[in-house]
């Protein structure tokens, strides 16, 4: 009891300290935890945690062997793929690293008589087996009292299944108006960086309020699209600047110009 009101009175900083006890009371709950952490951070964590619990030399060597030994399975573990090589049908996954991924190197046979080469497709680009759905719903001029999913007052039954199946988050911070909302919502990123200050009909020719979402600010549909992922834009569609809203484009600022392949709204 003494040793876990020590833990309870680390400062934020230091709250490491108790994940590294936990790993070497063999605590496989906050094993995967540490294992992200680089050896020089495992190195500072030991000096003070070895202070904090008299650990000896022999417990660094174990959390360093331990660490490189999941690194490695993690890395191994991260590319999969199917059919034959080469194959105009085989499948591989991809670190997501480098968005879109590079091509991939040729593997195939060049020479002068065609009946003496050997052709080599491009893998198509898979997710991982295992991988999540992804159901981003956005609603207008809605916010956490509405819905019963989120304690509202309206019963959402449909939602509530949804939401028991997957992720639910309680901190987005709305802007208040549907087109900058929506923009930072696909992008990760503050409304003005995006050029979002405003709704799209009110967009300006000044930085952060001209509706452009800069190339240098992925959507999620890019990202999921070049992780093979099949993507998909269902409903409202509120961020193309009325410049740009036309019958003959750019519609590089469209849902299918933004990752999103298929778009019905």
């Amino acid at each position: 009891m003494i040793l876990k009101n020590k833990i309870l009175k680390l400062k934020a900083s230091e709250v490491y300290l108790a994940k590294v006890f936990s790993i070497l009371s063999n605590n496989k709950n906050y094993f995967s935890l540490i294992h992200y952490h680089s050896v020089r951070n495992v190195l500072k964590i030991f000096q003070v945690s070895r202070k904090l619990f008299n650990l000896s030399q022999q417990y660094l060597e174990i959390i360093i062997i331990k660490t490189n030994k999941i690194k490695s399975m993690k890395k191994s573990e991260k590319i999969q793929t199917t059919g034959t090589p080469g194959s105009p049908f085989a499948t591989t996954t991809i670190d997501g690293k480098q968005l879109p991924n590079p091509p991939f190197p040729f593997d195939g046979v060049i020479k002068q008589d065609a009946a003496d080469s050997k052709p080599y497709w491009q893998p198509s680009i898979v997710p991982p087996k295992g991988a999540p759905n992804v159901l981003l719903i956005m609603t207008d001029d809605q916010g956490y009292g509405t819905y019963g999913t989120f304690g509202g007052v309206i019963p959402t039954p449909a939602m509530d299944r949804i939401a028991k199946a997957g992720l639910r988050y309680t901190h987005f911070h709305s802007t208040a108006l549907c087109s900058p909302s929506r923009a930072a919502l696909i992008t990760g990123r503050n409304h003005h960086s995006v050029g979002f200050g405003v709704i799209a009909e009110q967009a300006t020719g000044f930085p952060g309020y001209d509706g452009i979402i800069p190339l240098n600010s992925s959507s999620i549909g890019s990202a999921l699209k070049y992780n093979g992922y099949a993507t998909s834009w269902f409903g409202k569609d509120h961020n193309i600047p009325n410049v740009q809203n036309t019958t003959t484009g750019p519609f590089d600022q469209w849902p299918a110009g933004m990752g999103f392949e298929y778009f019905y709204g």
